[in-house]
């Protein structure tokens, strides 16, 4: 596998939460878990930056409880990085945050 993490500048862009948090799951359909075995979740967020098309995409975060946000709420992340991946001939792009820093309603 090939990746390569750049970290996000979170003062050029702006994100909205798109819904609550959800489980990743693994392989087998179970919860995922980090290295660490704390679970990971998803939450939905609108990615908007100057000059190009809102999308949505999903960060992904380990926490033991179910992250708290407010739908259709500016969210800040902290450690937000975008993952570039490749395995096996097919190729991706992720996100991953360390924690929430604010949901506000």
């Amino acid at each position: 596998m090939i990746m390569n993490t750049l970290p996000i500048d979170q003062n050029r862009i702006t994100l909205i939460t798109a819904g609550e948090s959800y489980t990743a799951k693994d392989q087998a359909g179970n919860q995922a878990l980090n290295k660490e075995g704390k679970p990971l979740w998803f939450i939905p967020t609108l990615l908007t930056a100057p000059n190009s098309r809102p999308e949505m995409v999903r960060v992904k975060i380990a926490s033991s409880q179910p992250p708290k946000v407010n739908p259709g709420v500016p969210i800040k992340f902290i450690g937000l990085q975008v993952i570039i991946w490749e395995l096996n001939g097919k190729h991706g792009i992720s996100y991953k945050a360390e924690a929430i820093e604010s949901s506000r309603p």
